[in-house]
């Protein structure tokens, strides 16, 4: 087994017993999203884009709830999910993701001038 497959075999077990937990609070905690974002990213690697596009949804509604729609991680789950998102040709709901996380810069920008860590310089070039 790889490492690459043990990651992916460790965050799929914690993501399903977060899943199947009691506690809800458990669920919508940011570092679940987080693993989420991560398993992910690992999907659109091998090219499982639909699996990924699950998940990704998953990371940013519970990043948006337990975060906030400013907060930075939200912005970086959003251009993750459009990568995705235009790797599996879905480009109109690629662009629409992108259009969020600029909407989610904007917010942060008006609350923390010069505080945002999403490079859109790089995002354009994709």
């Amino acid at each position: 087994m790889t490492k690459i497959s043990k990651i992916q075999t460790l965050w799929s077990y914690a993501i399903a017993d977060c899943a199947t937990g009691g506690c809800i609070r458990l669920r919508q905690r940011p570092d679940v999203a987080a693993m989420l974002n991560n398993l992910a990213q690992i999907y659109g690697f091998e090219g499982r884009y639909e699996d990924a596009e699950k998940l990704y949804a998953r990371a940013i509604d519970i990043r948006e709830r337990s975060l906030g729609p400013a907060h930075p991680d939200v912005a970086g789950c959003l251009l993750n999910y459009a990568v995705v998102l235009r790797k599996n040709h879905h480009k109109k709901e690629a662009v629409q993701m992108e259009a969020r996380a600029r909407e989610s810069r904007a917010m942060r920008d008006r609350d923390e001038p010069g505080g945002s860590l999403v490079d859109w310089h790089e995002l354009q070039k994709r």
